[in-house]
């Protein structure tokens, strides 16, 4: 059975209403600014290890899994000391 979605707490609730945009990159990262352009990087956190960390909350090992990236090329993950990251 599927676990329902729920939000992370924020940590810093002062830093919500300074987000401006967030971008997806196609290379799997991801960047937060503020309404002055600026990178917030305590709010940066690379959406394929977000996925990731989401497959492996539903029991589905990553290291199995064949990615296709936005460009069309092919990824695996690999196993980290804080996660997993990924390489052609």
């Amino acid at each position: 059975m599927k676990k329902p979605f729920a939000p992370p707490a924020q940590k810093d609730p002062k830093l919500a209403p300074l987000v401006k945009a967030v971008i997806f990159f196609p290379n799997g990262n991801t960047a937060a600014v503020d309404h002055d352009g600026n990178q917030m990087p305590q709010l940066q956190e690379a959406w394929f290890r977000l996925y990731v960390k989401f497959l492996v909350e539903n029991g589905v090992d990553p290291l199995t899994i064949d990615f296709q990236m936005p460009q069309g090329y092919h990824i695996r993950a690999f196993k980290t000391e804080d996660g997993y990251n990924w390489h052609p």
